[in-house]
């Protein structure tokens, strides 16, 4: 598999689908959203006087449906991420096929896979944060072999648990093209977290910028991880080329 290849296509993808931008800006802005009602709805903690003047049984009280709230609104930014995450690979993989994606096409399409993409997506969570508490390499390996998992629910129309073995088995397949791919997306990782430093000391222009870096590196990763996928599903096997 010629990496570079692979990168020089994803931003052709991206270039000619704009369209493929919209679910992960407007997750952003559901999420911003709730995570502002929920800052308002945690309001009593930050006024310490009040806090001051609460009996023991009124701060627990608090504290618990602060708690509550915090959670929901993990769980509801989990689902819209998902969402977002799943009508990007769907529209991306329609583009792959038809050149053409349409948020329509993206968003039906993600809701006939809901099920699937949930299941696979809490035993992903699962098993990386469990390898992560277990001192942090078996996450990383973890993330490695399942980093195909969502797309294999979409692309393959698997269950959410035959996607896990499926991701699995394209790595092992081709472990040292896989190897080489994962490191391109570490690198791409650190050049947007360096991008990202640099953006954050621009004044409120920055936080713009910040946003729309952030939606260029989802789209592009995400583009550059369903044709890799789809490469090493019809060309197994192959050696890692970076050669232009």
């Amino acid at each position: 598999m010629n990496i570079t290849a692979v990168l020089r296509d994803s931003f052709d993808v991206m270039k000619k689908n704009w369209v493929l931008f919209v679910p992960f800006l407007a997750a952003f802005v559901l999420m911003a959203l709730i995570s502002l009602i929920t800052v308002g709805s945690m309001v009593p903690f930050g006024d310490f006087e009040s806090m001051g003047t609460m009996s023991q049984k009124e701060a627990i009280g608090v504290a618990g449906t602060s708690f509550v709230v915090f959670f929901i609104m993990m769980v509801l930014s989990g689902i819209i991420g998902l969402l977002a995450h799943g009508m990007t690979i769907t529209m991306i993989d329609d583009a792959l096929k038809t050149e053409k994606a349409t948020l329509s096409g993206g968003w039906t399409k993600t809701l006939q896979r809901i099920f699937p993409l949930l299941i696979a997506a809490v035993l992903v969570g699962l098993i990386v944060s469990i390898g992560f508490i277990l001192l942090v390499l078996p996450g990383i390996v973890a993330i490695f072999f399942l980093m195909f998992s969502i797309i294999a629910v979409i692309t393959n129309q698997t269950n959410g648990f035959a996607a896990l073995a499926h991701s699995a088995r394209t790595v092992f397949r081709n472990i040292k093209a896989t190897i080489v791919l994962f490191l391109v997306l570490i690198a791409l990782g650190v050049l947007f977290a360096i991008v990202s430093v640099i953006l954050g000391l621009i004044p409120i222009l920055g936080v713009i910028l910040s946003i729309a870096a952030s939606a260029i590196f989802g789209v592009y990763t995400t583009i550059f991880l369903v044709i890799s996928y789809n490469k090493l599903e019809t060309e197994p096997d192959t050696q890692p080329d970076a050669t232009i």
